[in-house]
């Protein structure tokens, strides 16, 4: 048989009333001692809410706070407090869930790495790309960047590298560093063996063999000689002699000169109306007296 609990009636030291009770330590009813309870949790919530710390997020700048409670929490778990505002917080989140985290395998080396969170955050609100390789191979792809842009700016790309006779016109030419570094850059092995000036005429001869195939006339014949272009015979005669030309006609005054003209022609007109209205009704009157003068005369026959 189980033991029976002896149960002490006590009064309670707030509402008075009485309550049973099988401690008798406790001076307080079961009614009092909730409401006891849920004031010290609004307190103690009051208190975690409370503004411990404000910030600026290192990504978008926004402004941003830290209560106790999470001040506590961190410290608590040992992490550090936070740079970037909730809503970069929980867009770098759901990019880790979705994504299964930052890491990344790089496509040249194969190794493993990892994504910064600004990298993230900017692929994630301005779409921005994220690499596909990691920062060694990245910074490799940079130098040699830099080194394939050398062959084409520098101090040294005006300088001679070699000299040689152009294979058209038999001048002599000259080959500069920035020219040869250019070629060997683009993959090309043959050095130029003509000049600017015949690779030029190459090139519009070229241009106009290509427009008269497809059925376009060309502006200008094919470029064989560097002789002055000759002027027209007629050019001379094709140009206007300005003294020749009439005389300018001043546009305000025959623009007034028409308009008084036409306004004088519409007031003629309208005073010529009714002359013709009453020569038509004086005809349409004769017309009338002829036909009942005709019907009479039928009578009387």
């Amino acid at each position: 048989m189980s033991k029976r609990i002896k149960t002490i009636v006590k009064t309670c030291a707030k509402c008075h009333k009485p309550f049973s009770t099988a401690d008798d330590n406790i001076t307080l009813c079961r009614e009092c001692m909730n409401k006891d309870l849920k004031a010290e949790a609004a307190a103690e919530l009051a208190r975690q809410n409370t503004v411990a710390e404000t910030r600026n997020c290192k990504y978008c700048g926004k402004e941003f706070t830290i209560t106790v409670g999470e001040k506590e929490f961190l410290e608590e778990k040992g992490y550090s407090l936070p740079n970037y505002c909730p809503d970069c917080r929980k867009a770098l989140k759901d990019y880790k869930r979705e994504h299964g985290g930052l890491s990344h395998i790089c496509k040249k080396c194969g190794n493993e790495f990892k994504y910064s969170v600004p990298m993230v955050l900017d692929f994630v609100f301005k779409q921005k790309p994220l690499y596909e390789t990691c920062m060694d191979c990245h910074r490799k792809e940079r130098e040699q960047e830099r080194e394939h842009r050398k062959g084409h700016s520098g101090n040294r790309r005006n300088e001679v590298y070699a000299t040689a006779t152009c294979r058209d016109c038999g001048k002599e030419f000259v080959i500069t560093v920035g020219e040869h570094d250019f070629l060997v850059n683009h993959g090309y092995e043959n050095m130029p063996v003509r000049c600017r000036d015949c690779r030029h005429k190459r090139q519009v001869n070229a241009l106009v063999t290509d427009m008269r195939r497809m059925g376009e006339e060309p502006v200008d014949t094919i470029i064989t000689s560097d002789e002055p272009i000759v002027p027209h015979e007629d050019a001379a005669e094709m140009v206007p002699d300005i003294d020749a030309m009439p005389e300018q006609v001043d546009v305000a005054a025959a623009t007034e000169a028409d308009t008084s003209t036409s306004e004088s022609q519409e007031a003629e007109a309208v005073s010529n109306e009714p002359a013709e209205v009453n020569t038509l009704s004086g005809s349409f009157d004769n017309a009338a007296d002829t036909a009942t003068d005709n019907d009479t005369n039928t009578e009387t026959a």
